[in-house]
């Protein structure tokens, strides 16, 4: 079974009686499936209530489902209680007279989502000094629900959101070095912040998608030290 819902995308599920180990919810007049049999006492001549929970799980991991409202309409021909009586003993099935039709209506929410699934860190590792257009680079990774727009900003600790960031050293060392974010490698590559005109874009398709990172330095004239900074990922969607 499958909820519908946006154009070309359905969510694979099964109903079941309990748990999924107790096999899926089925029909006497499906052969090879499992249903409730509920045994009444009419005896004492008085109306009988109850109720039956009707489990629903997803079948399948849904990394492709794209965003919306997803549905699976039961319709009365779709749904049966049969009904058998005996006089001194209980009968041996439920007969296949249809006594009542319940239609019902199983549905789901997808809600757009992006998570970011990895940001590795970029090195430059150990550098003389006097050295100038120093680069290195790595990788982020972002997962976006099938079909959602998103872009990806980067803001350096200082909150320039044009990818401009300054390296800070440790202890009393006062020095920055001054770095920049972009999108492409060499010093010529489009830079990297958190605008719309210097970030990239892209469509989640419900898996990781990878983005580069490079990162420039136009010198090491500064004091010798570990000089670090955090940036921070924004998606957007």
């Amino acid at each position: 079974m499958s909820f519908a819902g946006p154009p070309a995308s359905t969510l694979p599920y099964e109903l079941y009686q309990g748990t999924v180990s107790g096999g899926a919810w089925g029909s006497q007049f499906q052969s090879g499936t499992t249903y409730p049999v509920v045994q009444l006492n009419l005896l004492n001549l008085t109306p009988v209530t109850g109720s039956l929970t009707v489990y629903a799980q997803m079948t399948l991991p849904q990394i492709a489902a794209a965003p919306g409202n997803y549905q699976d309409i039961y319709t009365s021909g779709m749904t049966t209680v049969t009904l058998n009586t005996g006089l001194l003993a209980p009968p041996t099935s439920c007969g296949t007279g249809v006594a009542a039709n319940f239609p019902f209506t199983v549905s789901a929410v997808v809600s757009k989502q992006c998570n970011v699934s990895y940001a590795n860190n970029v090195s430059f590792g150990p550098q003389s000094a006097m050295q100038s257009n120093l680069a290195s680079n790595n990788t982020i990774g972002i997962a976006c629900t099938n079909g959602t727009l998103y872009t990806v900003g980067l803001t350096p600790s200082n909150g320039n959101t044009g990818g401009t960031g300054a390296l800070k050293g440790t202890g009393a060392n006062t020095d920055q070095v001054p770095y920049q974010l972009r999108q492409a490698a060499g010093t010529s590559g489009a830079v990297w912040g958190n605008t719309a005109q210097n970030m990239p874009s892209s469509t989640g398709n419900g898996s990781t998608q990878q983005f580069p990172v490079y990162v420039t330095i136009p010198s090491t004239n500064y004091t010798p030290d570990d000089y670090a900074d955090t940036v921070t990922i924004t998606v957007t969607y």
